[in-house]
């Protein structure tokens, strides 16, 4: 039975570092250029709520597509390297478990002159079941690949222990070890759940994405929902919070965005109760 292809765990220890650093550096970058460079806020039809809500669902799908496609080269666990040597050494653990298997039946076989034809039956079950497994270890590392692994190796075990035990009662012997090896295997899937190194790059690169599409459609909601520019902080500073709140996905976006509208009809009704000072708002003082 052949053992899992080791990552390079090194490799992905150096990239964490220097993620970790180069995030934040990126994003203080990005907010210092668009404050200084950026005085005009876009509040045409370009720059409308619309617009705004389709860039963070645009953001959380180029994010989503990114990991996946990662995932799939250097494992999903990445960049949290301590959990990926770990889901490593379970995975050769499970692999070393199944070993007892082959060997009792290799040694049943060596033993006999003649192939009874419950050893070849049990020879075809046992290498059906191991291209099976194989089959799921080539996919790309994930919890859904581990998972199949554990479920494939506690059917392959329960299988020929149930069907050979009476003729082959030396595959019990395995049985103990395996068992251990599956269950290790799914009680640690069961409480590893998320990635949080996974999910501070998320914010970093959703940051990033989505204070680059503000700055270069000058993307200012706050503008956009009160219908004005004459509004508290610079436009270059409601543009860093416009693509920071992009970059923290759709939910974030539109709950903020509903919190302004209504902000702007408490506003109004104010102004409708009021009459008069909102004749004297509109009167210039001489």
């Amino acid at each position: 039975m052949n053992g899992p292809t080791q990552p390079n765990f090194k490799q992905h220890e150096l990239s964490s570092e220097i993620l970790k650093w180069v995030g934040p550096a990126s994003i203080c970058l990005a907010v210092v250029l668009i404050t200084t460079l950026v005085t005009e806020p876009n509040t045409s039809a370009v720059a409308s709520i619309a617009f705004i809500s389709g860039a963070a669902i645009g953001i959380e799908r180029v994010i989503e597509g990114f990991w996946n496609a990662l995932g799939s080269r250097i494992g999903v666990y990445w960049p949290m390297t301590s959990i990926s040597r770990q889901v490593h050494e379970l995975e050769l653990e499970l692999n070393d478990a199944l070993k007892p298997f082959h060997g009792h039946l290799s040694q049943a076989l060596g033993e006999s002159t003649a192939i009874p034809s419950y050893l070849a039956n049990a020879q075809k079950d046992l290498d059906t079941m191991q291209r099976r497994f194989d089959d799921i270890r080539t996919h790309g590392p994930s919890n859904q690949r581990m998972q199949l692994l554990a479920a494939c190796a506690a059917q392959s075990v329960n299988f020929l222990v149930t069907k050979y035990q009476t003729v082959l009662p030396k595959l019990s012997e395995g049985v103990p070890l395996a068992n251990t090896a599956i269950s290790g295997m799914q009680d640690f899937l069961a409480t590893f759940k998320d990635n949080p190194g996974r999910r501070l790059l998320s914010l970093y690169l959703g940051a990033l994405l989505g204070l680059g599409l503000a700055a270069v459609f000058k993307l200012d909601v706050f503008a956009v929902v009160n219908g004005a520019t004459d509004l508290p902080a610079t436009a270059g500073l409601r543009i860093v919070l416009t693509g920071l709140l992009i970059g923290l996905g759709s939910n974030p976006t539109h709950e903020v965005i509903q919190l302004l509208q209504e902000h702007k009809k408490k506003q109004r009704g104010k102004n409708t109760s009021n009459p008069k000072l909102a004749a004297d708002a509109s009167v210039p003082k001489g």
